[in-house]
C-alpha cells in the first residue's frame, strides 16, 4: 500500500517558470516571510532547484519518462503519464507548471500549491487554466513577462511591451544602462528591463540579480497592489491574451497577509459595497453620485472614503453619509482628483473618474 502523505494546514509549494527572476524573486519573499512571519507557514518551497530539475514522481516509469523526455531542462514531474499521448497533455508551456505544483500538493503534502509564469508566446494558456480550475492551483500571470510586476512597483503604465528584454540574436543589449550600446538602445520605449533601468527604478536590473525584493520592491508594495488592480480594470477577454497584466500581487498579499485588496471599476458600475450594491456614477455638473441599490441600509464614514490623485495620495473625503436602499447622495470633486475609492474591511473598491 502506497505511504500516505500528511497534508499540513499551512504549507505552500510555488513552482516557477525558470530559475532566474521569478525564482529568484519568491526565494527572497519566502526567506523574508519566514523570517518576519515564522507562524504564517510551516514551509514554503520555491521550485525549480537544481538538483529538482529531473524528478519523475512514479519510478516505475523512469525509463519510459526519459524516453520521452530526453530534453535535461525540461522539469516536468511525472505521475500516471505512460505513453506520448499523455505525457504531451501536459509537457507544453505552461501546462507543465500547473501540473508540477498539482502532483507537489497530491504527492508531497503540500496544502496549497502556486505557478508562476508569464505570457512568453506559450502555446497552451487556456489549457494550463482549464487544468488549474481542476486541480485546485493558483496561478500568478503576468503578461507580457514578470518584469510586468515590478514595474508595477514604480507606475501606472499602460503600455503593451513585446519584450522583457531587447536583444540582438542571444545577447541582451541591456537599454537603459551605461554598458547599453547607442544605437541599439531603445532606452525603456520597446522592453520592460530598459524601463526600469532607465527611469532608475531599478538601475541595475538583470534577470539574475539578487536582491530585488529586498532592495527596490518592499518598499513599493502597496503601489503595486493598487497598479495591479487598475491593469486588471483595464484589461478584456481571456486574460492570457491581455497586455500589460498582471495578478502576481494575489500570491503576494497572500504570502505576507496583507489586509488590503483593490478592485478598480469604472464609474457607472455596480459593485457590491459593505452588504449591499453601490453604484457612482458622474452627473452633468461634475460631481458624482453615489447610489445604494442594494436592499441593505449602508453607511460611509468619512474614514471609509477618498478622492485620490494620479499618486494616489488623498485630497479630500466627503461626509458621513447614510444611504437606505434607493438613496443617493451627490459630493463634488476635488480638482485633480483622478479616483474616488470606498473602503469596507479589507477591500478598498476604486471607481476610476479620469476614464
Amino acid at each position: 500500500m502506497p505511504r500516505r502523505m500528511k497534508t499540513h494546514s499551512n504549507n505552500l509549494v510555488i513552482v516557477c517558470e525558470g530559475t532566474d527572476t521569478e525564482y529568484l524573486y519568491f526565494s527572497e519573499l519566502k526567506d523574508y516571510v519566514l523570517s518576519h512571519f515564522p507562524d504564517r507557514y510551516s514551509a514554503i518551497k520555491v521550485v525549480p532547484v537544481p538538483e529538482e530539475i529531473i524528478k519523475e514522481k512514479n519510478p516505475k516509469r523512469i525509463a519510459q519518462v526519459r524516453k520521452l523526455n530526453n530534453v535535461p531542462q525540461y522539469h516536468y514531474y511525472c505521475k500516471y503519464e505512460s505513453t506520448a499521448e499523455a505525457y504531451a497533455l501536459y509537457r507544453a508551456q505552461p501546462t507543465r507548471y500547473v501540473r508540477e505544483a498539482a502532483l507537489f500538493m497530491q504527492e508531497d503534502g503540500y496544502a496549497e500549491g502556486w505557478a508562476v509564469f508569464d505570457n512568453d508566446k506559450h502555446p497552451a494558456h487556456e489549457a494550463a487554466f482549464r487544468y488549474a480550475s481542476q486541480d485546485h492551483v493558483g496561478i500568478a500571470f503576468s503578461s507580457y513577462s514578470f518584469e510586468e510586476w515590478l514595474l508595477a512597483h514604480f507606475e501606472r503604465c499602460a503600455k503593451a511591451f513585446q519584450h522583457s528584454e531587447c536583444k540582438e540574436g542571444d545577447k541582451e543589449l541591456r537599454c537603459g544602462s551605461i554598458e547599453a550600446v547607442a544605437d541599439g538602445d531603445c532606452h525603456g520605449e520597446n522592453c520592460i528591463g530598459g524601463r526600469l533601468r532607465s527611469q532608475g527604478y531599478i538601475p541595475d536590473y538583470s534577470k539574475n540579480r539578487k536582491g530585488v525584493f529586498g532592495e527596490y520592491t518592499l518598499q513599493h508594495l502597496e503601489t503595486a497592489m493598487i497598479n495591479s488592480a487598475w491593469l486588471r480594470y483595464r484589461s478584456a477577454g481571456a486574460l492570457w491574451e491581455s497586455n500589460p497584466y498582471t495578478d502576481v500581487d494575489v500570491l503576494v498579499a497572500k504570502m505576507l497577509n496583507e489586509q488590503k485588496c483593490y478592485d478598480w471599476y469604472v464609474v457607472g458600475r455596480t459593485f457590491n459595497y459593505a452588504g449591499s450594491k453601490i453604484m457612482v456614477s458622474m452627473t452633468d455638473d461634475g460631481q458624482i453620485e453615489i447610489t445604494n441599490i442594494g436592499d441593505m441600509t449602508v453607511i460611509i464614514r468619512d474614514t471609509e472614503n477618498a478622492f485620490v490623485n494620479s499618486n494616489f495620495a488623498t485630497i479630500a473625503s466627503s461626509e458621513r453619509a447614510l444611504l437606505e436602499p434607493g438613496d443617493s447622495k451627490r459630493v463634488a470633486v476635488p480638482e485633480k482628483a483622478v479616483a474616488f475609492v470606498l473602503k469596507s474591511g479589507v477591500r478598498h473598491s476604486v471607481i476610476d473618474l479620469a476614464s
